[in-house]
């Protein structure tokens, strides 16, 4: 799905990423440990406010593992495309984070994610498709 999410007020922080498809160091040999957390690439780090341009977050590329933290009381607009459906493999999830850490020490840039369980269900608003103009 694609997200378009715009900060009405306030300020928060976001941090996304996206699934890595290579392996940033020559010592680590999967993009999967074996407790099943997976390599995610840092998309954004970095703090929005209001007077920010809407944040575009990809299926594939652009950060759309994503968290926000609210750094003020803040709203945030988010319109999701197409909606969450379980059964279409559009379940929404939710990941611990770990640094990644190569031979050369830290990197930043990569942190393993870990979906973990979760009771919490989203719950949208499906907009008609019928124009009235």
């Amino acid at each position: 799905m694609t997200v378009f999410s715009k900060i009405l007020f306030g300020s928060m922080h976001l941090k996304s990423y996206d699934w890595a498809r290579s392996i940033p160091d020559n010592n680590t040999s999967t993009l999967e440990t074996s407790n099943g957390a997976r390599l995610a690439k840092v998309n954004t780090d970095a703090v929005f406010d209001a007077s920010a341009e809407t944040v575009v977050l990809y299926p594939e590329n652009g950060g759309n593992l994503h968290c926000f933290t609210a750094l003020t009381p803040c709203a945030v607009l988010d319109v999701m495309g197409p909606p969450y459906n379980r059964a279409d493999g559009r379940d929404c999830a939710y990941y611990s984070e770990a640094p990644f850490s190569s031979s050369c020490g830290r990197d930043d840039q990569y942190s393993w994610l870990k979906e973990i369980p979760s009771t919490f269900e989203m719950k949208g608003i499906q907009m008609d498709r019928k124009f009235i103009v």
